[in-house]
């Protein structure tokens, strides 16, 4: 992400991009690598994906944050109203990994109601196969992405994918008609 050259060969030619990615020392969760740089590349990764993803004529952009950018989650329910406090966020990665979700979904965000650019960022909660309580089944965060996709409800929105007890649901359900499929906990 961080070389423009890639990124804008990458997305010549596409019509959606799901941004996934982030750079975060995955193998450890242990900032191993100098939080500066981590910042470094993936702002400005993001930045050359939103900048391609502009000037290439994409028709939408997804970006994958996290449930993280609430904060510790000492509260009933939150949803994508709630005020974020990711410098609170407990889990791992730790906190931040949390601010760095919130920042690049807001520099997203900001490409939507700047320049126009279809933007939907998806607030994914904790997913596995086969998800336990209070977890969400990758095939519901794909059903999720896909029923976002090139759906102009969709532009300009952030939805909570989580069945985290303490996530509301409650947005994505009621403009896209999401229902999760797979996951066997309760979604709120």
């Amino acid at each position: 992400m961080a070389d423009r050259n890639i990124v804008r060969q990458a997305v010549k030619g596409v019509d959606v991009v799901y941004h996934l990615a982030l750079n975060w020392d995955g193998a450890t969760w242990r900032h191993e690598v100098p939080l500066a740089d981590l910042f470094d590349v993936n702002i400005r990764g993001t930045l050359n994906l939103l900048e391609e993803a502009k000037s290439g004529g994409v028709k939408h952009f997804l970006f994958a944050s996290s449930t993280a950018v609430y904060g510790d989650g000492n509260v009933e329910v939150v949803d994508e109203e709630s005020v974020c406090k990711p410098e609170l966020f407990k889990g791992d990665p730790r906190p931040a990994y949390a601010i760095m979700k919130l920042a690049t979904e807001r520099l997203c965000l900001l490409y939507s109601s700047e320049y126009g650019l279809p933007v939907t960022a998806l607030r994914i909660g904790y997913v596995f196969e086969p998800p336990g309580e209070g977890e969400i089944h990758v095939k519901d965060v794909v059903q999720a992405f896909i029923l976002a996709t090139l759906n102009s409800k969709a532009y300009g929105q952030v939805f909570n994918v989580a069945c985290e007890p303490i996530v509301s649901t409650r947005r994505i359900r009621e403009i896209l008609g999401w229902k999760p499929k797979f996951t066997t906990s309760i979604c709120h």
